[in-house]
């Protein structure tokens, strides 16, 4: 599966998912900021360090490539 992120004038955030198939369907994110750039990735990034889950996902990730 492929998973792009576009955004079109006046629509907002637009994702689109193109399976192996090769069939694609695309959908409009409703409220999604158009504004700041780089607004999904750090929302990403915050709900991510709100995840229990995520410090000790890290941590294991930089053990095995041995940055720890």
């Amino acid at each position: 599966m492929k998973l792009a992120l576009d955004r079109g004038p006046g629509r907002g955030c637009m994702p689109k998912r193109t399976l192996k198939d090769g069939s694609e369907s695309t959908w409009v994110v409703l409220g999604a900021s158009r504004g700041e750039s780089g607004i999904l990735g750090e929302g990403i990034r915050q709900a991510l360090l709100r995840d229990p889950t995520y410090r000790p996902s890290l941590d294991c990730a930089l053990t095995f490539l041995g940055d720890s």
